[in-house]
């Protein structure tokens, strides 16, 4: 029986390191999400519901981990997942946002302190990953497809 090659990709190298990783930065950021609103006075409700969106937003995070082996393309998934993540934050914090008994103002600098936090570590572990990553690859490896030969127009008669 032949063997059959289902993909000849290399799997990420630094997938347990980055979820290790994300999973302590988005406790800081769920934490300093918390913390912020009480120290300016809006109250454990404000706290929480400031904490639950970075909660919500911070599972968004894990996506690159568990999408990985279908797309193989890391940065793109990253790029991606921080779109996503910002989508969740902003509209969860908008839907909690139209409750009466809400402090705003706590309640935003939380949600932007705890979102912020995340964007910042998560791009700052990614590019060194890549950069890790990138050192590893052979001298002669491209990056990108070879250019396409350009093909010259035939020679004029005359």
């Amino acid at each position: 029986m032949p063997d059959t090659v289902i993909s000849t990709a290399a799997p990420f190298p630094f997938r347990g390191s980055y979820t290790r990783a994300m999973a302590a930065i988005c406790v800081v950021a769920i934490g300093a999400a918390a913390l912020i609103p009480l120290a300016l006075g809006g109250g454990s409700n404000a706290a929480m519901l400031a904490a639950a969106t970075i909660t919500v937003g911070g599972a968004a995070t894990f996506l690159p981990v568990v999408l990985l082996p279908v797309s193989g393309n890391f940065g793109v998934l990253v790029v991606f997942t921080s779109g996503l993540r910002m989508l969740l934050v902003l509209g969860l914090a908008l839907a909690f946002d139209q409750t009466r008994t809400l402090a705003r103002t706590p309640f935003w600098l939380g949600v932007l302190s705890g979102a912020g936090l995340i964007l910042i570590a998560e791009s700052l572990v990614a590019v060194s990953m890549l950069s890790r990553t990138g050192r590893q690859l052979p001298p002669n490896h491209r990056l990108s497809a070879p250019a396409a030969p350009t093909v010259a127009p035939p020679p004029t008669a005359g």
